[in-house]
């Protein structure tokens, strides 16, 4: 359990501290207050481990049945940088519907989106890119 997860379940426990006979929260109640709590401090995100491995396999997947969709400018011209605001000219695209479904949910404020050939995590109050997955796309 790594430090996140337990002040998420800290303050979830917190919530109802009059009384401990109360059915302690559930796991999707210490996520949701692992989402507040990240949002809140506005801590850098990334992309979980599982979500790295499920969408490497939704686009490996894609790409061996030929039904991979058309794909946009490669953006290398638009080299995507860590913690900088995604390039002039780069085109952000949505993740497709039955790939997003497939995802943890993020913060508030966060978003997922395609870039060329790579997966980015965009923090939107500042268009900045938190995460990248190379050449998953």
């Amino acid at each position: 359990m790594d430090s996140l997860q337990l002040l998420a379940l800290m303050l979830a426990l917190s919530l109802n501290p009059a009384n401990p006979s109360a059915a302690p929260p559930t796991a999707r109640a210490a996520k949701d207050a692992a989402m507040a709590v990240a949002s809140a401090a506005k801590m850098p995100l990334t992309f979980a481990a599982r979500d790295r491995a499920v969408i490497e396999d939704y686009y490996r997947a894609d790409a061996l049945s030929g039904t991979q969709g058309a794909k946009g400018a490669s953006d290398r011209d638009h080299e995507l940088a860590l913690n900088a605001r995604l390039p002039v000219g780069s085109q952000k695209q949505p993740l497709p519907a039955d790939l997003a479904q497939k995802l943890t949910r993020i913060p508030r404020g966060y978003e997922r989106a395609v870039v060329g050939h790579d997966i980015v995590l965009i923090d939107t109050s500042t268009h900045k890119v938190v995460d990248i997955i190379r050449g998953a796309a």
